[in-house]
């Protein structure tokens, strides 16, 4: 096979040319010293035809796309978006930190480029709607594609649905609810669902929704790196969005077949049932941190989640506090960083009054976000909670998700964190451990995480640096992935000044007078 760029066509060695011929009204044959071969225009209709007929030709984005944006794609990337240009519906498996937003929308570019995507609806988790769609597509795309994040009340998102042109629509998954009949009639020729194995559960209302959008849409990408994330038949729902046809109809079905009874209330996969599950969830791409040797041994990434109402208003209240405590007092570094960590302390739910009892503010977004990100973490996950009150709530809610989990803090003796720290390392469970950041000793070696997930800052560059060596040392054989989770304008300045290792005490100091200055 040659690809000729100055004729965009691909010429071929065939057997029987009028297999191709027949079919493809852009082909022709051709003598070349003596030989015949089949020269056909490099499009992607073309491409489509010629890999239905089992004769492999790459996606023409891989030689005719500029690859916008600020990257140059690495090469899981860039077969990942070609992949997804030609096929309709499929689902991308890559790890998490492997880069499968710019891949999406660098396939959806060429797509419009060619005119055979207009509008794209992305459905994601809260967390990832501003801090990594919108981002993305503005820092990449800005001065050819615009995007808009539906997110407010119904009366506003239904206003920027209607009053914003835009390529791309971003909302949440439990959005898609809330202006489900107006969604359906925007007509949307692509849908993308991000974190996609949050649609696992087929009775829910937002699946249905879902399935309608999905069933009007032509191109449907499903993104997730953990598509059975608690059993086998996880995959029959995500199936359906994908309309394989050795989905069986009825979940019943499919549970019989990768599932064993063994009591009236209890049942474990069969032998084969992964196989089984992944056979349903084609055509499909995957790819490992493993696998991506062109990726950056830790890629930092932040989330954001928005302050609730609760959390809002006490903030207001703090930051008044923060202000008439200045008065003529000289403020040193380190009660610059007791007075900001009252208001970190609010932003993480858990606020401490004078007697060092902790009282209780809605916080439900970051504990949820927390939550979607160990989801879709693809190994072991360390949890960093500054804050003890904090942390015992974090560790019982991702419980109550499913994880199994862990605690290692100032209460925890010696004893129990050498058998923790072991277990964690060597064993199937615990597979999150949540920590208090101080307690994760120097040299302790915590490779069987390749996610590290930071609730909320903390004032101390040695310790954040420490935390983050705790699972990049020796005998890591993934690539990581340090995802830093923040609500205000404060906590990206903290996790921006230790990204870049500034003087902490400087930064502090230098904070404190910012967040006066906002009163």
């Amino acid at each position: 096979m040659l690809i000729h760029k100055a004729s965009n066509t691909v010429v071929l060695r065939l057997r029987d040319p009028n297999k191709v011929t027949s079919v493809v009204p852009k082909s022709r044959t051709l003598e070349h010293n003596g030989e015949t071969l089949t020269q056909v225009h490099y499009g992607l209709d073309e491409v489509k035809v010629l890999n239905n007929l089992n004769i492999r030709v790459p996606s023409p984005i891989k030689h005719n796309y500029d690859w916008v944006g600020k990257f140059t794609p690495m090469a899981h990337q860039a077969t990942t978006s070609a992949f997804l240009t030609l096929n309709p519906r499929a689902i991308c498996l890559n790890d998490m930190g492997t880069g499968k937003t710019l891949s999406v929308l660098w396939a959806a570019d060429y797509l419009m480029q060619l005119g055979k995507m207009k509008k794209v609806l992305i459905i994601g988790p809260m967390s990832t709607m501003h801090s990594v769609w919108q981002s993305e597509i503005n820092t990449h795309f800005l001065f050819r594609r615009r995007c808009v994040v539906l997110h407010g009340s119904k009366e506003m998102r239904l206003k920027l649905l209607h009053r914003e042109e835009a390529t791309f629509y971003i909302i949440n998954h439990d959005g898609i609810k809330t202006i489900a009949k107006e969604l359906l009639a925007a007509d949307f020729d692509a849908v993308v669902i991000d974190e996609a194995a949050s649609f696992r559960n087929a009775t829910t209302n937002r699946y249905k929704v879902m399935e309608k959008l999905t069933d009007k849409a032509y191109w449907v990408w499903l993104l997730t790196g953990t598509p059975v994330p608690t059993a086998p038949t996880d995959a029959w729902a995500l199936g359906r969005l994908l309309k394989n046809e050795h989905t069986p109809k009825y979940f019943s079905h499919f549970k019989a077949l990768v599932m064993d009874q063994l009591t009236a209330y209890k049942w474990v996969p069969k032998p084969d049932a992964y196989a089984k599950a992944y056979g349903i969830l084609q055509p499909g791409v995957r790819y490992t941190k493993a696998e991506c040797m062109d990726l950056p041994p830790v890629s930092f990434t932040t989330y954001e989640c928005e302050l609730t109402k609760d959390q809002k208003k006490c903030y207001k209240e703090m930051h008044k506090e923060l202000v008439s405590d200045v008065g003529g007092t000289q403020i040193t570094a380190a009660n610059a960083a007791v007075k900001l960590g009252k208001l970190l302390q609010i932003c993480c739910g858990e606020v401490y009054d004078e007697s060092g009892t902790s009282v209780t503010v809605d916080s439900k977004n970051r504990i949820a976000t927390c939550a979607e990100i160990v989801e879709g973490a693809a190994n072991k996950v360390i949890v960093f909670v500054p804050f003890t009150a904090t942390l015992d709530r974090v560790a019982a809610y991702l419980r109550r998700k499913g994880n199994t989990v862990a605690v290692v803090d100032g209460r925890t003796s010696p004893t129990q964190r050498k058998k923790i720290f072991d277990d964690f390392q060597r064993a199937h469970n615990p597979r999150v451990l949540v920590a208090h950041p101080q307690t994760t000793a120097h040299g302790l070696n915590l490779t069987a995480a390749d996610t590290t997930i930071w609730y909320a800052p903390i004032f101390s560059l040695e310790i954040f640096e420490q935390a983050n060596n705790r699972m990049n040392r020796p005998g890591q054989n993934n690539h990581m992935t340090v995802a830093m989770i923040h609500s205000c304008w404060l906590e990206r300045e903290v996790y921006a000044a230790l990204s870049k290792k500034a003087a902490m005490q400087d930064s502090v100091l230098q904070l404190y007078k910012k967040e006066l200055q906002t009163a």
